[in-house]
């Protein structure tokens, strides 16, 4: 028994990870490293770790971000419609050399015709309240002519 106690011992031992003996990562080196890869994500980049062989091998690129943020967005209820109000706001500026700009009508989708879609849809909502304004117009202009003010 003593002898099969030894083996598994042994082999037991194999399986542990190796001891902190072997070259640690500096914790500042990897602070560094991470706050470097978000700022590179942020800008459209992506993270790398070195490769001692050649060219640093990519690890997280900036659509792996984007796909992140669309899950977590699909996780929201935004009731304050934050995305909605953002991409009005954008196309409201309309500062259409800007990136901004031109990824928030990529956002919006295929559109026919002049303007944006939001364009389309302020229009449309503008069209269905036409007849009461038409309707308080006359009543205002009515209460004018009887008052003379």
């Amino acid at each position: 028994m003593n002898a099969a106690l030894k083996i598994c011992q042994a082999r037991y031992d194999a399986q542990l990870p190796p001891e902190d003996d072997e070259a640690s990562i500096d914790e500042q080196d990897l602070a560094e490293w991470k706050l470097t890869a978000v700022e590179a994500l942020m800008d459209q980049g992506s993270a790398f770790a070195p490769n001692p062989w050649g060219r640093d091998r990519e690890l997280v690129r900036h659509d792996d971000l984007v796909r992140s943020l669309v899950t977590h967005m699909e996780a929201q209820l935004d009731q304050e419609c934050g995305v909605e109000k953002i991409l009005i706001e954008i196309v409201r500026r309309g500062h259409t050399d800007d990136r901004l700009y031109k990824w928030a009508i990529a956002a919006l989708g295929p559109h026919q015709g002049e303007g944006t879609v939001i364009h389309k849809l302020a229009a449309a909502l503008v069209e269905s309240k036409a007849d009461e304004y038409i309707e308080a117009k006359r009543e205002s202009e009515d209460a004018e002519r009887r008052c003379g003010f």
